[in-house]
């Protein structure tokens, strides 16, 4: 199966273990999360931002994708990080949330970079930064939260795995498969196309990131108190 992000922030006790009855092959790919602003909010750096933000305590708003979605969860491990306080503004996916922004309903949106490239590129949103250790190949005058002083990287990612139990020898069969395609220059250039970037991660190495994505988004969950009807 290709599972993504919701196999490690799912609140809800699924009818699996995902750690145990599941075994990692690969990281396939991770598309980082970007923070998007109206044009018309008077901020250009991430410094700026937070400044802004928190001298307006709970009269910002901030869009996602729905309750429970990576945007959601991106914008409240922010929110952690920094102390700020905005107002959560759910709507029904990529596009209308990007509208949004544009238009104003909200003043901060936490997407992946496909959504929202071409608000972007057409000077209709403004990207303030991005949550990946490296700039986007899409968005290269964009610099990473990291350059701009806040360690915070997240993104939505899409990982291969097996049953549990599988036999080692068909796990490293897969493994290698899998990771041999993702070495092709077509393959890795539509991946980035999609705003996203390659991983082809280790089995373990796969292991240990699920394991400490579940329990960071676990976390803020939590904090947050995020219910999902």
């Amino acid at each position: 199966m290709i599972a993504s992000v919701g196999l490690a922030a799912n609140p809800k006790k699924l009818a699996f273990e995902p750690q145990s009855d599941l075994e990692p092959i690969t990281l396939i790919a991770n598309s980082p999360t970007v923070l998007a602003v109206p044009p018309s909010l008077p901020v250009n750096t991430l410094p700026e931002f937070i400044a802004y933000a928190k001298a307006r305590p709970g009269e910002l708003n901030y869009g996602s994708y729905g309750v429970g979605s990576g945007p959601h969860l991106a914008t409240e491990l922010f929110q952690g990080k920094t102390g700020i306080k905005m107002v959560h503004v759910p709507y029904g996916g990529g596009g209308p949330a990007g509208v949004g922004a544009m238009t104003n309903q909200v003043q901060t949106l936490f997407s992946s970079v496909l959504p929202v490239l071409g608000m972007i590129r057409g000077e209709k949103l403004k990207a303030i930064a991005i949550a990946a250790e490296h700039r986007s190949e899409l968005l290269p005058d964009v610099p990473t939260f990291l350059e701009s002083g806040l360690a915070y990287r997240t993104g939505t990612w899409f990982g291969l795995l097996a049953p549990a139990k599988t036999p080692a020898d068909i796990i490293a069969t897969l493994h290698h498969a899998t990771t041999s395609i993702l070495q092709d220059p077509g393959v890795r250039a539509k991946i980035i196309e999609q705003g996203a970037e390659v991983v082809a991660s280790s089995p373990a190495e796969f292991r240990s990131f699920v394991k400490d994505e579940t329990e960071r988004l676990a976390d803020v969950i939590r904090r947050s108190n995020i219910q999902m009807d």
